[in-house]
């Protein structure tokens, strides 16, 4: 589900978040370390971050990690257990699934890109996307964590002229994600 973001955020942008962001988490190599970065995120926001590996079953079907509200300012990163066991053995699909909720935390918790309210009859909803009423790229709170996740495990300015082949040995992201970069992210001449 998506929810409509309360800043608007185009791909430049995006990029200078990930830059931030990498600084923050003082990641110096083109690889980024998802675990080790998901544990820095962590111990810089303890008051505010937690994260809970939780059995396969307790998530639905397609959801492989969510950041999930516990209360004021405070959220939980909760990761299906095969998913954290194989980001543990370098998986880069997994690796991707939890760097995309970090992801989130960093857009809502730093740069209050959390989603639009409004009063409805029944009190307060965020604002969706639906069938009829698509959200614009910019606006959508998962396209903007996708593009900060890719943002951050292939840094533009580093692997803008990389291969398909060095991309993926370079870096921890996955052929989809790399795929992705190579199309959509660096313009072919």
């Amino acid at each position: 589900m998506d929810y409509e973001s309360r800043l608007s955020l185009s791909r430049i942008q995006v990029r200078e978040i990930s830059k931030f962001a990498r600084r923050m988490l003082k990641i110096k190599t083109v690889k980024l370390p998802v675990l080790k970065a998901h544990e820095k995120l962590i111990d810089k926001f303890p008051n505010n971050l937690y994260y809970r590996i939780l059995p396969d079953d307790e998530f639905e079907t397609n959801v492989m990690a969510e950041l999930v509200p516990e209360g004021n300012d405070v959220y939980c990163i909760k990761i299906r257990e095969t998913v954290y066991e194989k980001a543990v053995n370098g998986d880069r699909a997994s690796l991707g699934f939890i760097c995309h909720e970090m992801c989130h935390f960093i857009l809502i918790h730093i740069f209050d890109a959390g989603p639009v309210m409004y009063v409805n009859e029944s009190g307060l909803a965020y604002a969706r996307s639906f069938k009829d009423k698509e959200l614009p790229r910019y606006k959508s709170m998962e396209w903007q964590a996708m593009a900060l996740c890719g943002e951050i495990m292939i840094p533009y300015e580093k692997c803008k002229d990389y291969s398909f082949k060095q991309i993926v040995s370079r870096t921890y992201s996955s052929d989809e994600q790399t795929k992705y970069f190579l199309r959509w992210v660096v313009k072919p001449e």
